[in-house]
């Protein structure tokens, strides 16, 4: 899953199982005000990137990345 710029304001992110990737789970730049919350992402290359975002990350299962 990937996201970023100005349409990327006001996203939730909310209870999804992102698995089995050959790279991220979550990849995020240049994020607006974004909820990431309740997600189970495990088995990718990366749990979760950011550069230059700041978003509300709570209660995610992240393993195994």
């Amino acid at each position: 899953m990937a996201l970023g710029g100005l349409n990327s304001s006001d996203t939730v992110i909310l209870k999804n199982k992102i698995y089995g990737g050959w790279s991220e789970g979550i990849f995020m730049i240049d994020g607006g005000f974004t909820s990431i919350y309740e997600n189970q992402v495990y088995d990718n290359n990366d749990g979760i990137i950011l550069y230059n975002s700041s978003p509300f990350i709570f209660g995610n299962e992240i393993k195994e990345n």
